[in-house]
């Protein structure tokens, strides 16, 4: 089911997803006039509205978001901020990408890895849509090429996050002790790098 609603001055599509197996109510921003929400069947487009009316100030943070990072096809990001191709003389954004993640990532990472004295197997970087990284149960580390879009603190961040889960596979109060001792800030930086989901 898809309606229009009124937010802010603005005519934003609602895509309202009902299956009978779910037991909570997801909302999602999809871009700057798009939300998503997967509800039971039970959930009415009336409570729906109301749930938009309740998260308002929360859709129109994440609506400024995909509004600040919309970029048109000469543009790109780079450590945090938005610059022209021709100013880097860039023809393929993602092999850019690549060769930026290996050279600035790679001393982030040898320099935590030494810090929080962790066995590290292997390293890699590719493209992904979903995740700025993960770790393996054999201790190999993917890092998004992306990551080099974010600016410089929330990369660390996210370097530290995956070398910590070398020692903790999960996300329960040891892992983030862990991330803690060695970046103070991780779960306010945790947030903000929500913040950049759509980049």
């Amino acid at each position: 089911m898809t309606y229009k609603y009124e937010l802010s001055n603005d005519i934003i599509e609602i895509e309202h997803i009902k299956k009978s197996n779910i037991k909570h109510t997801y909302l999602r921003v999809i871009s700057q006039n798009k939300l998503q929400i997967k509800s039971n069947i039970f959930f009415t487009k009336n409570d729906a509205i109301n749930l938009i009316e309740k998260k308002q100030n929360w859709i129109l943070k994440h609506i400024n978001n995909h509004k600040l990072n919309h970029l048109n096809r000469s543009q790109f990001y780079y450590l945090g901020k938005k610059y022209d191709k021709k100013d880097f003389n860039i023809d393929e954004i993602d092999f850019f990408y690549k060769n930026e993640a290996k050279s600035i990532i790679l001393p982030i990472v040898e320099q935590y890895k030494k810090i929080m004295n962790v066995d590290l197997n292997k390293i890699s970087f590719r493209k992904n849509k979903t995740r700025w990284g993960s770790c393996s149960s054999k201790n190999n580390i993917s890092l998004n090429t992306n990551l080099v879009k974010l600016p410089i603190e929330l990369i660390k961040y996210v370097v530290v996050h995956e070398l910590a889960h070398i020692r903790h596979k999960h996300h329960k109060k040891q892992f983030w002790d862990e991330c803690e001792k060695y970046m103070p800030d991780s779960k306010f930086l945790d947030k903000q790098l929500k913040d950049y989901s759509c980049l």
